[in-house]
């Protein structure tokens, strides 16, 4: 594209022409458009690049201007300063800030000296720049208006103190500089108070803790960065920030903060030229965006490095704001050094602490306080270690809260809790929380200590003072795996160890807090995707929770967990799910030896899941493996051959049966639930056979297995009968059964209806004898007792026989042992 010089001499040629305003106009509009395409296909968005945009309209502005000019006064066109006028620049464009979209602010200061036609030159100058197709704001005042303007309101005040010359007569320029002087000095305490309170307002909007910054007015956006200037400029007239690097800032704490602010001013570059319009919102959706033209795609990383400068930004503004405002003009000589005011906790301006440590032991008397903005204005020597002692009084502390939101917002956070330091500002694009992994954190200790659910705030208030502190720290690390590969539970569990081994917290406490860490995200799971009602899910939870004292603690830290997400996730849905888990957990948290079942059976679950083969297998049969009934098949089979079973049934279209007569005589069978096996006349038909192991095992929707294995291998001329009798029971037909002479007592026969909520378990043991087995099936099957699960088991001549059967009447079952007797005789 042509330069401003180019375009100079091609208006110097149009001058001569008919109309030559208007094409002057159109040419300086061609101009603009070639240059907004080509800015746009640059890839620069660098604060160099916002001076240069900045100086680039300076010039446009200034052109146009001498054009004016030029055309009313033609041959007598009189020296610059000796016309009455001043082009100034305000707000942004005044302070060299514009971006792409930004707004071209400009005042038009004069004296109305007779002669000079004003009015006319103004008029000329405004209509050729909306015919160049420039996009302006724009005021126009008399020297002598300035003051009275600036007192109307705090904004144009603002503004006009922000002023910078365009061009135009230097003596009207000196005018208006000394009218500014006298703007900056009246009133500067009420002013600058009032800045204040505007910027408590503006950060109360666009709040801290936002993963979606406001890059403009939110905390830590340029605002912040304004604020400064105006205070500064305000206070000793300066015109640039950088004017008082050396003499007023400490040298590296300003490279950090001018790096900041040209860092914010790149990205907010870009989300204009990306979104083709001014928008200081930050969107998730802008993100992939930003992150290929500044962190090479990486998105988390994007995020984390915009974060941290905006904190950055941030506190090193609002400290030399805080500290000139109220060292200049507030006294605190009677105030404590540092005191609860208002409800909020303030330290005298410009408190040094020479330690981390001194600062922490300071604040232990304040139990619960907000945080005053005089914190701003302390400062505080890191270089000294943090001592164990002083972290863990830290971690003790009832109101633990405050002091956590104080630490990140001054920034020594990740000093004071090591483990912090790889999930500062990390962001969670997972579509459900609103937080960085390091603020979601501290907010699950504010919920804690501020638990709004009447039945958990009676269990939190009722816990020990140990059990409280052991919560409050696996709360606030809970998440701090986070961020590497390994499973983010598990990796944090490690940290969290590592650490509290290192502050010599006790064995016991380290870990109750690795077991709450690693299943920080169980209950939510389970009673978000799970049946919180089948007695299977109930026991698998309880099996990797221990004790009902840890049941407690797990309920606070997920309710904890869920409320710190947004306002809206803890409502009456998850709360009644989640009390409905809390409750049915507590119910049999006692029963240890269903729990160790069900833990047996999660791992053997979990192996099968790992098996190559289970990803080959549809999703609804994948998932039919967790609502298989008999907890022994886990126990009694192999993770390969449970999947061989699962993908059997899953092709029976009636039965299915195997034989085998190797070393010895066995045969599997599957059956789906419409089809009846008549266990009892198959065993009363091989009589002449000796059981050493029945496996019966309900599956899912009613399929179910059978595996027997005899001691004996069969004659081969033996085996078709066997076959045929084994076909034969599963006909419909009716048939006719062999009597036994069995002799089982009462006191042989015991049966426990309180096994379970779902089962009944029936324990025979007696005297091994020809036909036992058959006679039992025969029975249950009469009484319409459903076997689930047995397990047969022979010591020389005795059998102890273990039958889990289905409690749908549990007085038929009660009654079971009667039927027994009863049957025999």
């Amino acid at each position: 594209m042509k330069t401003v010089k180019e375009l100079e001499f091609e208006i110097e040629n149009l001058f001569e022409e008919k109309d030559s305003l208007l094409k002057i106009g159109g040419a300086i509009r061609n101009h603009l458009k070639e240059y907004e395409k080509f800015v746009k296909s640059a890839n620069e968005n660098s604060k160099g690049f916002v001076f240069r945009h900045t100086r680039f309209y300076d010039a446009i502005i200034s052109l146009v201007y001498k054009t004016v000019l030029r055309d009313v006064f033609r041959n007598f066109l009189p020296m610059r300063n000796s016309v009455p006028i001043s082009l100034v620049a305000l707000g942004s464009y005044g302070r060299e800030e514009m971006t792409l979209h930004s707004d071209i602010d400009l005042m038009i200061a004069y004296r109305d000296i007779e002669g000079y036609n004003i009015e006319k030159i103004i008029e000329k100058f405004l209509h050729m720049l909306w015919d160049s197709g420039i996009k302006l704001g724009h005021r126009v005042h008399k020297i002598v208006e300035l003051q009275q303007v600036a007192e109307t309101d705090i904004t144009i005040k603002t503004a006009l103190i922000e002023s910078r010359q365009i061009i135009g007569s230097a003596f009207v320029w000196g005018s208006v500089v000394e009218e500014l002087n006298r703007i900056r000095e009246k009133n500067q305490k009420d002013y600058l108070i009032a800045k204040c309170m505007e910027t408590a307002k503006r950060h109360e909007k666009e709040r801290w803790d936002n993963m979606t910054p406001n890059l403009k007015e939110g905390v830590g956006g340029l605002r912040d960065a304004n604020f400064l200037f105006w205070t500064l400029n305000t206070i000793y007239r300066i015109d640039k920030t950088s004017e008082l690097a050396n003499e007023f800032f400490g040298e590296d704490e300003y490279k950090r903060f001018s790096q900041s602010l040209d860092f914010i001013f790149s990205v907010r570059s870009a989300l204009h030229k990306s979104n083709r319009r001014k928008r200081d919102k930050l969107f998730l959706e802008d993100i992939p965006n930003l992150a290929d033209q500044f962190t090479n795609g990486d998105q988390s990383l994007f995020l984390k490095k915009l974060l941290q400068n905006m904190r950055e930004l941030h506190l090193f503004s609002m400290k030399y704001v805080r500290k000139e405002i109220f060292q200049k003009f507030i006294d605190y000589s009677d105030r404590d050094e540092v005191a609860i005011i208002k409800d909020k906790l303030e330290f005298v301006e410009n408190k040094h602490f020479n330690s981390i440590n001194l600062f922490l032991q300071t604040l232990e008397p304040f139990e619960n306080f907000e945080i005053g903005n005089s914190f701003f204005s302390i400062s505080i020597d890191t270089q000294k270690e943090v001592t164990k002692n002083a972290v863990k009084k830290l971690l003790k502390r009832k109101n633990l809260y405050p002091v956590l939101e104080l630490l990140w917002k001054f920034g020594i956070l990740e000093k004071v809790l090591p483990p912090f330091e790889k999930v500062m500002f990390l962001p969670q694009f997972d579509g459900y929380h609103n937080h960085t992994v390091d603020i979601h954190s501290i907010y699950n200790i504010r919920e804690l200590e501020n638990i709004s659910d009447p039945f958990l705030l009676e269990i939190y208030e009722n816990l020990p003072k140990k059990d409280l502190e052991t919560l409050k720290i696996a709360s606030l690390f809970h998440d701090i795996g986070k961020g590497r590969n390994e499973e983010h539970s598990r990796v944090g569990g490690k940290v969290t160890k590592q650490f509290l081994q290192n502050l010599d917290y006790s064995a016991d406490l380290i870990e109750d807090v690795v077991i709450l860490i690693r299943h920080h995200t169980l209950m939510t799971s389970i009673a978000y995707h799970e049946d919180i009602h089948n007695e299977k899910v109930i026991y698998s939870f309880v099996s990797k929770i221990p004790s009902e004292r840890l049941l407690k603690l797990l309920y606070l830290l997920t309710y904890a967990d869920v409320k710190s997400v947004n306002d809206k996730t803890y409502n009456s849905y998850n709360r009644t799910l989640l009390r409905t888990l809390y409750e049915s957990a507590n119910l049999v948290i006692g029963d240890m030896d269903l729990i160790k079942e069900s833990a047996k059976r999660e791992k053997v679950e979990k192996q099968i899941r790992n098996l190559a083969e289970f990803s080959e297998i549809s999703k609804p049969l994948q998932k039919a493996i967790s609502r298989i009934k008999s907890n022994q098949l886990f126990f009694q089979k192999s993770a390969t051959g449970i999947l061989e079973i699962i993908k059997t049934a899953s092709e029976v279209e009636n039965y299915h049966y195997e034989i085998a007569n190797d070393n010895f005589f066995t045969f599997k069978a599957i059956r789906k639930s419409e089809v009846n096996f008549d266990i009892a006349y198959f065993l009363s038909k091989v009589d002449f056979l000796s059981v050493i192991s029945l496996q019966v095992f309900e599956l899912f929707d009613g399929i179910k297995y059978f595996q027997i294995d005899f001691v004996e291998k069969l004659e081969d001329e033996d085996l078709p009968f066997v076959e045929f009798s084994l076909k034969d029971a599963f006909s419909e037909k009716k048939r006719k059964y062999k009597n036994f002479s069995t002799k089982i007592s009462s006191d042989e026969i015991e049966i426990n209806c309180d096994y379970s909520n779902t089962f009944a378990q029936i324990s025979i043991k007696t005297e091994n004898q020809n036909g036992l087995l058959a006679y039992l099936f025969r029975v249950f099957e009469e009484n319409g007792v459903r076997v689930v699960s047995s397990k047969i088991q022979t010591f020389k001549k005795r059998v102890r026989d273990t039958f889990l059967v289905e409690k749908c009447d549990c007085e038929k079952i009660a009654n079971l042992k009667h039927a027994i007797i009863l049957a025999k005789k």
